[in-house]
């Protein structure tokens, strides 16, 4: 599988099919193991006491990462920092949504690292990954930014 991600490291997420392309990466990721690989999921998911977004509101939340995205990408050259917070809040609605059946987490902060990419930085969450894992289990926006800021180092 890994050789799955390294693949992906040069694919871009095409400004025409923005969240879509969370589709494409599971696919390509889990292709080989799942025969629903890059489909949403059709039934209802939970862990633990979660409850993750009810299957049939799935299409209305990549509209709303569709527009989230027009957003980061319209805040990434402010001075500021905002667009990262924005990044945060999009991988938390992400996984709040939880779209496929397994493989949410990896196809999910393989999206937010192509974001990133787009704007001329490398993310690594893999290095924070208990952290990352907190700000999910919590849906912990702040924390996730954090997450975020240290690991997000600007390419060369």
């Amino acid at each position: 599988m890994s050789d799955k991600l390294l693949s992906l490291k040069n694919k871009e997420i095409k400004s025409e099919r923005y969240a879509n392309h969370l589709l494409d990466i599971h696919r390509i990721i889990f292709q080989d193991i799942y025969e629903w690989a890059g489909e949403l999921r059709n039934v209802e998911m939970t862990k633990g006491v979660t409850n993750f977004l009810p299957s049939y509101s799935l299409p209305n939340a990549f509209i709303d990462f569709d527009s989230q995205l027009r957003v980061i990408y319209k805040r990434r050259s402010s001075a500021s920092n905002e667009w990262l917070n924005l990044l945060a809040k999009l991988s938390l609605d992400i996984n709040f949504a939880h779209p496929f059946r397994e493989g949410n987490g990896r196809a999910g902060r393989e999206f937010i690292r192509q974001v990133a990419s787009l704007f001329g930085y490398d993310l690594n969450i893999g290095r924070s990954h208990e952290l990352y894992m907190q700000a999910c289990i919590e849906d912990d926006i702040k924390l996730m930014g954090q997450v975020i800021e240290k690991e997000i180092r600007r390419m060369d």
